[in-house]
């Protein structure tokens, strides 16, 4: 059977779409957001997944975010992670960012991909994502704006000349509609996704490309490999 034919998607936003519509009210996500096991989990289904990447990708595009823009991200593991990182496929192309290099290294990465809104978490208790995020924004000639994930900060934070915009991740999706990509974007299998930068063990590291077809295809050999099933 043709590799066209066996996998039946283009993009990973597609996989998400299909994955709703076969298993809408089952659980895709469970976070627990301590490390105390008896501590409550928050679980997201699938249609709930996907009504949050479309939400996401919505509020991106609202921000300028076209097929051809980077939106470079900056958190710990959380459920806005998966947000970011898909809606930003939906919406253009999406730049993780580890938050162990140094300023320098990030704006570099920022630079290389052309990033348009970087999406950081504000939380000034753990791994000071905030500082990196604002110290390295302000660096990044061609970046727009600021998402803030995470509590809301005390007022006067900011420096007083930080020039890009900074808005609420989730004060802004919650205004967003839900059940369709604003733009239309038609996203093919050749339309980059993602960049994900190298080690770095020669040099500074280096952006690497990956498409939707890449990535459906990684989730597709998955699949088969491990045996997964819905059960």
């Amino acid at each position: 059977m043709p590799l066209e034919e066996a996998i039946g998607v283009q993009s990973t936003y597609e996989l998400f779409v299909a994955s709703a519509g076969a298993f809408g009210d089952k659980p895709a996500l469970r976070f627990l957001e301590s490390a105390d096991p008896d501590d409550e989990t928050i679980v997201w289904t699938y249609a709930e997944l996907l009504a949050n990447i479309r939400g996401t990708a919505n509020m991106l595009h609202g921000l300028g975010v076209g097929p051809g823009d980077a939106v470079s991200i900056l958190m710990p593991a959380c459920l806005e992670y998966h947000l970011a990182l898909w809606g930003g496929e939906a919406a253009g192309i999406v730049n993780p960012l580890n938050p162990l290099l140094a300023e320098d290294k990030l704006v570099e990465l920022m630079l290389a991909s052309k990033t348009k809104v970087l999406i950081a978490w504000r939380d000034e208790t753990e791994g000071n994502y905030w500082q990196k995020a604002l110290a390295a924004a302000a660096q990044v000639e061609g970046l727009e704006a600021v998402l803030r994930v995470g509590p809301r900060p005390p007022g006067g934070t900011l420096p007083k000349d930080f020039a890009k915009d900074v808005f609420g991740f989730q004060e802004l999706l919650a205004a967003q509609p839900d059940d369709r990509l604003v733009s239309g974007r038609r996203i093919l299998p050749g339309d980059t996704a993602a960049y994900f930068h190298t080690g770095g063990t020669t040099g500074s590291p280096k952006l690497a490309m990956h498409t939707h077809g890449n990535q459906v295809f990684t989730a597709w050999a998955s699949v088969k490999m491990l045996g997964i099933s819905d059960q």
